[in-house]
This record gives structure tokens, sequence and C-alpha cells, in this order.
């Protein structure tokens, strides 16, 4: 998985407790997994969301 971006401690809609979000080079999401789960990509950048609300878009 060649993930650029992942999001950190984000409340989404319709997903219960806090989630992490992995989008690739094109700016697609890719994987969105509770925070308590490990996963091990290559990540150039993390955005911690201080548990903030993160709306899905097109």
């Amino acid at each position: 998985m060649n993930l650029t971006t992942k999001i950190i401690n984000a409340k989404i809609p319709g997903y219960q407790n806090l989630q992490q979000i992995f989008i690739n080079y094109t700016g697609k999401i890719e994987q969105i997994i509770p925070q308590t789960e490990e996963l091990l990509p290559t990540i150039f950048i993390t955005i911690d969301a201080e548990p903030d609300w993160v709306s899905l878009g097109c």
C-alpha cells in the first residue's frame, strides 16, 4: 500500500469511536479503520484531528 497521508483521531459520521483515514497519492481514501488498530503503510504526512469531526466528500 503506497499511501501519502493518514488522519488520526477522527470522528466520522456513521462510524463509532475514533477512526484513522488512509489517503493515497491521488487524494482518494484507501481505508478507514478504528484508531485502536495498527497498520504500517508508507506514510509521509500524519494529521491529528484531535478528535474533531471529519466529513467525507467526493
